[in-house]
């Protein structure tokens, strides 16, 4: 049987779902058969599963079944007509999902790829600043403990505070702790995802890991956000956008 048809009929069996899991690239065509595309999150969600690891999945034959009727019951009867008329694809249709579902994919990843890019240059541009201030960088470390911080006047890139990870995190001259977030988006759909779901999340773990009085979570953004997300995310850190980084030296500079 045909993977669409076994997947939305719940026929598919758990040594398929297996193979299909551990190669990232038939994973990934996996969720794009559903409409949307349903992200790793999502599908996290909706299973009801702790983890899409592969080794994790293959030792739960539960999760696969799981992950699998998530799939069918939320698949594209638009690319994939046949399935909603309970017959065979033509050709011509077989070859136009083919295309489609190809296409979605190739369309997010150039997406990711740019985002991703931008949230580097953007790490490199708060890096500069403090550099520009004889901030000294130093190696990453996991943090637990203030002590566990690099020295007032000094930062590191990409590390763990507590239990969430930072993308940059410097120790002002009054011995606070700067933890930086940088994101980047150009939809505000997905700016409640980046922002309150992710970086306030981490925001609230950094507090809790070392106490309201010695850590300022900062977060820095570029491209498109609905403002309500930053209001509410200003409840818990403070803002500043990459096009006004003199934002951020002030406040370094005036923190002594």
């Amino acid at each position: 049987m045909p993977l669409t048809e076994a997947l939305q009929s719940g026929a598919i069996d758990t040594a398929t779902l297996t193979k299909i899991v551990r190669v990232p690239e038939a994973f990934t065509a996996l969720r794009y058969l559903t409409a949307p595309p349903i992200s790793d999150d999502d599908l996290m969600s909706l299973a009801d599963v702790a983890s899409l690891a592969p080794t994790t999945l293959a030792r739960t034959p539960a999760n696969l079944t799981a992950v699998a009727a998530v799939i069918g019951r939320l698949i594209d009867t638009c690319r994939f007509p046949w399935l909603a008329e309970k017959r065979k694809p033509t050709a011509s249709e077989l070859e136009a999902s083919i295309v489609a579902s190809s296409a979605l994919i190739a369309s997010q990843r150039i997406q990711t790829d740019r985002r991703n890019k931008a949230q580097s240059e953007q790490e490199a541009a708060v890096r500069a600043v403090l550099a520009g201030l004889q901030f000294r960088q130093v190696e990453s470390r996991k943090m637990r403990l203030i002590t566990d911080a690099p020295d007032p006047g000094c930062f590191c890139g990409a590390a763990k505070l507590g239990s969430k990870q930072g993308d940059v995190f410097a120790r002002l001259l009054d011995k606070r702790l700067l933890a930086v977030e940088c994101k980047v988006t150009n939809s505000e759909v997905n700016s409640f995802k980046r922002v309150n779901d992710t970086a306030v999340a981490k925001a609230v773990e950094w507090k809790r890991a070392l106490g309201e009085d010695q850590v300022i979570p900062l977060l820095v953004l570029r491209g498109v956000f609905n403002p309500d997300n930053l209001l509410e995310a200003q409840r818990h850190m403070a803002i500043v956008w990459e096009h006004r980084l003199d934002d951020l030296q002030a406040f370094v500079q005036a923190a002594k």
